[in-house]
């Protein structure tokens, strides 16, 4: 027979093992109350080790593996105590956990359990689990503010039609991430979810573990969602997709859009692009890579892609659009109208295409006029090789040369090209380091005149020990400690000045 029924008089209900306010209490003397009860070494089960392990040693099991254990032995009364006595911010419950595992939760719970990340992982849940996770865990969790469903299964053998999920005022963050299965769905969490919550941030990548109907209902559900700012999207069949298409196409206030792997294809991607650039004025990210643009062979007419809408998008600062294979032609023109709009680019992604050296020079001409850019990719597909037109490469490294904004540059360099590369990553470490750069030597200016003068004797000149700090690896943060260092210093030096001549 396992110890811990032997504490049952010692822990009823988590809030017994708060401090109580007639006298002073260690903090871990429920610890050593638990510990006590331990069997011996040799008689202990795996599960007593775990336990022991967390009442006494220095490195602790992870909480949530400690959590899901006492769930998964029926622990009211451990669990209870780790519930209350542990400040427990983000929690993992990983299956399989059966009926009994999710009541063990719900009875050792306090009133308010102050999580405020949640994931479900591994865990397959029936009418009656889904009950207990809405009207005993979920509503005990006030501070719930992001919640993860990673691999979660709902049987399709309920009908759910009384299920209903608490309000939760502070979740703003759910992600779903399900598999294909005939017998299970994670439709019927996601729904009540959408219904009882206002998210700002939702993803789901669970296209083969929804139906098509189900698909229909969801998008239906996100036009009542009026303070999402960021969607992704993973939808793999162009039926399924199209079932979105009215809600993409409508005004939202998204800033975020994440389609990579949406099998969208030629016309709808038309079609979305340009009512994007009419209806999502407040759009800044724009992921739409890997998307099936190439068409489906099956159609006897050819699907010409348009991105010129794009250009139109004046706040667009993330762009994906890799892995759609499109033609040369389709870049090339994209490139001169974001060039022309002055679209404030951070992060331009444009590899897996058709990639020519007309392209290659309307990248030149892009970083000659961007502010803004820091990450830059162009490897070309990998049905094209031959990218060696010197003249042109050239360009692009003067460009490079010339611009001070960006970080990262990715480029399938092709052997004869090298000796360009060297030089290229030469101007983007420069870059890199320059924000760096001008705080060290605005730290210098400053110590040079009231703290130099005394020390001049240990200090190398301020150049190379700028370099040096540099070369370690300096951050902003660092710098502006320094400067702040430098700065005080000055202010205790003027004091010091100012009474002595007092």
């Amino acid at each position: 027979m396992r110890f811990f029924s032997a504490i049952q008089n010692i822990v009823t209900r988590p809030q017994q093992y708060t401090v109580l306010n007639n006298g002073p209490t260690e903090p871990d003397d429920w610890k050593a109350r638990l510990a006590a009860q331990l069997p011996p070494l040799h008689a202990r089960s795996p599960f007593d080790q775990l336990i022991s392990d967390y009442l006494t040693e220095d490195e602790k099991p992870d909480l949530s593996s400690l959590i899901c254990e006492c769930m998964k032995h029926g622990n009211v009364d451990v669990l209870a105590c780790v519930l209350a006595h542990e400040d427990i911010k983000t929690l993992c419950i990983e299956g399989p956990i059966d009926e009994r595992g999710w009541k063990t939760f719900a009875k050792a719970m306090p009133d308010s359990l102050l999580v405020e990340e949640l994931e479900l992982s591994e865990v397959t849940l029936d009418e009656s689990k889904c009950k207990l996770l809405f009207n005993n865990v979920l509503i005990r969790m006030p501070a719930l503010e992001s919640l993860s469903l990673t691999r979660v299964m709902v049987k399709r053998d309920g009908s759910f039609d009384k299920l209903k999920c608490p309000d939760l005022p502070l979740l703003a963050k759910l992600e779903v991430w399900a598999y294909s299965n005939p017998n299970v769905s994670v439709y019927p969490l996601l729904r009540e979810i959408l219904k009882a919550c206002q998210l700002r941030r939702l993803s789901i990548d669970a296209s083969e573990a929804i139906t098509g109907r189900e698909h229909s209902k969801l998008a239906n559900l996100l036009r009542d969602q009026n303070q999402m700012a960021s969607l992704k999207l993973k939808i793999e069949t162009q039926k399924d997709f199209q079932c979105y298409m009215p809600f993409l196409c409508g005004k939202t206030s998204l800033v975020e859009l994440d389609l990579r792997g949406c099998r969208i294809q030629g016309r709808n991607f038309n079609h979305l692009i340009k009512a994007l650039s009419f209806n999502q004025s407040a759009l800044e990210s724009l992921f739409v890579g890997n998307c099936s643009l190439d068409g489906d062979p099956r159609d006897k007419e050819m699907v010409v892609i348009d991105l010129l809408p794009l250009a139109e998008l004046k706040g667009l600062k993330h762009l994906d659009l890799s892995g759609n294979h499109l033609q040369r032609r389709i870049t090339l023109r994209l490139l001169v109208e974001l060039k022309a709009a002055a679209t404030p680019l951070v992060t331009l992604n444009l590899s897996g295409n058709l990639i020519g050296p007309p392209a290659i020079s309307a990248i030149a001409a892009f970083l000659r006029e961007s502010k803004t850019l820091l990450r830059l990719s162009f490897e070309p597909s990998v049905t094209q090789t031959n990218l060696r037109d010197v003249g042109v490469i050239l360009d692009l490294v003067k460009a490079v040369k010339d611009n001070k904004s960006l970080l990262e540059l990715q480029f399938r360099w092709d052997p004869v090209l090298d000796e360009f590369r060297a030089s290229v990553d030469a101007y983007l470490h420069r870059n890199r380091y320059a924000p760096q750069q001008a705080f060290m030597e605005a730290a210098v200016q400053t110590a040079e005149a009231f703290v130099m003068p005394m020390l001049a004797g240990d200090l190398q000149y301020p150049q190379d020990m700028i370099g040096h700090i540099i070369s370690q690896g300096l951050t902003e943060h660092d710098a502006l400690t320094l400067s702040s260092i430098n700065h005080a210093t000055r202010a205790s030096h003027e004091e010091f000045l100012r009474k002595a001549g007092s």
